[in-house]
């Protein structure tokens, strides 16, 4: 299984505009140096390649699904923008 490698995207972005996108906004224009630049917040949540724990994760379920515009959560970053991959989740 080969690992998904995000390109990076020809668009410029507006480091002050990046606070004002919404999480639809975020999905739309998600490349590797906007994960690299965008910090946890209300709207994004960075998972590492550790194991999941599905309270935790119920938590940001519930959380997304009550905000009038959700939120992403994306494995396989971690909380510092490091990016780790998801092959340990694939271990079964």
């Amino acid at each position: 299984m080969e690992q998904l490698d995000l390109p990076f995207g020809d668009e410029p972005f507006e480091a002050a505009a990046v606070a004002l996108w919404t999480p639809r906004d975020i999905w739309v224009r998600l490349d590797q140096r906007v994960i690299e630049y965008l910090g946890e917040d209300r709207r994004f949540e960075r998972k590492g390649n550790r194991r999941i724990d599905l309270d935790d994760l119920a938590t940001y379920y519930s959380t997304f699904s009550n905000t009038p515009d959700g939120g992403l959560i994306v494995f396989g970053i971690e909380d510092k923008g490091d990016i780790s991959g998801c092959t340990n989740f694939s271990g079964g």
